[in-house]
């Protein structure tokens, strides 16, 4: 009897100690420092010019910086391969005046990629960046233009299920305004210098019906129904 009562105070010790391990949340040894901040968005900007350019969806993400910095995360619309370098916001004006001397429509919108590093509070879920190299840009691009290298961020916000989604589910919101401190990309196009550009968008879910609708994909949703715009 005495070696059944002890089985059971050793097993209720036991379960007494799981439970407490249980209830301790142990951090993944695999996030960043800035998780909460991360990930892949479905984005918009939603005070281009009325006349004259598109509002296409773009993606960006955000993510840690290299060294995994606990107040800093990096946001781009741009990619890089071997071979390739891409860029999400493309903004089709018609003006010529994006990038000096040029009316190539590839490197007016190639004016707009940007790789920013910002500053980030994670309990706030905000950020911001105050005259921030623009990281996008580098002389290995053909479309190099030196001055091209400034953005200020303002307002930045992550509000967690602030959105409904057409997938039925609540999705996080992001949302910044962010300037292109040089005037000489903006001045003599379409988009007056100085111009405050003001983005919003949603975390991708993975679900279609929250991607742009195509061809492939016709029950996609546009973005400016998602957003209430």
């Amino acid at each position: 009897m005495k070696n059944i009562m002890k089985i059971i105070g050793l097993t209720a010790i036991g379960f007494c100690i799981i439970t407490l391990i249980g209830c301790n949340k142990v951090p993944d040894p695999g996030a960043t420092n800035v998780v909460e901040m991360c990930g892949d968005w479905r984005m918009i900007c939603t005070n281009l010019p009325s006349t004259g350019y598109t509002r296409d969806t773009f993606y960006m993400f955000t993510a840690n910086t290299p060294d995994n910095a606990s107040n800093k995360m990096i946001l781009s619309d741009a990619w890089r391969s071997a071979t390739t370098v891409g860029y999400g916001f493309k903004p089709r004006g018609t003006g010529t005046g994006l990038v000096p001397g040029t009316a190539d429509s590839v490197t007016v919108r190639a004016a707009f990629a940007f790789v920013v590093e910002a500053d980030c509070d994670v309990a706030s879920r905000t950020f911001s960046a105050t005259t921030t190299s623009n990281l996008f840009w580098d002389n290995s691009k053909p479309y190099y233009v030196p001055a091209v290298n400034k953005l200020t961020i303002t307002n930045g916000k992550i509000s967690e299920g602030a959105i409904t989604l057409p997938s039925g589910g609540k999705g996080d919101k992001i949302e910044f305004d962010m300037l292109y401190d040089n005037i000489e990309i903006i001045s003599a196009g379409d988009i007056p210098a100085g111009t405050t550009l003001h983005f919003v968008g949603f975390r991708r879910t993975g679900f279609l019906e929250d991607e742009a609708p195509s061809a492939s994909n016709p029950n996609g949703a546009p973005i400016r129904r998602v957003l209430g715009l």
